[in-house]
């Protein structure tokens, strides 16, 4: 738990950094007022990171996954899912202006996709190994939110052209949820193959050859 963490910390305080970084260079820099609203986003951010990291980091320690923590992975896990959908849904809706049609149904289908989507995986964690489940959910939502976040540039791209007031928050807005899921799914996938690596070695007997490394 410690260690899941501590590099959910470190990997969003390197992201934040990243970005600051960017603005500075463009000159569109300025210092951040944190807000409540801001505290909660970075606090949930945080809380999806370290809910999917637990899973993994108790595979690689040898500690027994209980079904809550698998159950709290798989919650996050639809909860970026439903993220997903939603973002498709405010981009492509303001791309085709009904975006002020928007119903209940706006909010409803990605809820119960994300559901559906975490019950398929609970499913499959009763016939398929929880670290191989963990990494093909990984990868699903890493694919699935670089095709998502590549078919709202083009859109939000053809919205800004056209003018007007309030133009384009709405693709952007997909945008950069889609890439708040990415950087969730690439965290779990880092954190996971660092640990594996460490894991190797710590395992690895005195005296023997290191494993080949390909460029």
């Amino acid at each position: 738990m410690r260690r899941a963490v501590l590099f959910a910390v470190s990997f969003w305080l390197l992201v934040f950094l990243a970005v600051a970084q960017i603005a500075i260079l463009r000159g569109r820099w300025s210092a951040p007022s944190l807000g409540p609203e801001q505290w909660l986003v970075l606090i949930v951010i945080l809380a999806l990171q370290i809910m999917l990291l637990i899973v993994p980091s108790r595979l690689i320690s040898g500690l027994p996954v209980g079904g809550g923590f698998l159950l709290a992975a798989l919650a996050a896990s639809g909860f970026l899912f439903a993220v997903l959908l939603f973002s498709i849904e405010m981009a492509f809706g303001e791309y085709t202006r009904l975006l002020n049609d928007a119903s209940i149904w706006t909010v409803v289908f990605p809820v119960v996709a994300g559901i559906g989507y975490a019950f398929v995986l609970h499913r499959r964690s009763r016939r398929m190994a929880a670290e191989r489940l963990l990494r093909h959910q990984c990868w699903t939502l890493l694919i699935a939110g670089a095709l998502v976040l590549a078919a709202i540039i083009p859109a939000h791209l053809m919205t800004v052209r056209r003018g007007g007031f309030l133009v384009g928050i709405g693709t952007a807005l997909g945008m950069i949820l889609s890439v708040l899921v990415i950087l969730l799914a690439l965290g779990q996938l880092l954190f996971s193959l660092l640990c594996a690596r460490s894991t190797s070695r710590r395992t690895q007997p005195p005296g023997a050859p290191a494993p080949p490394t390909h460029a």
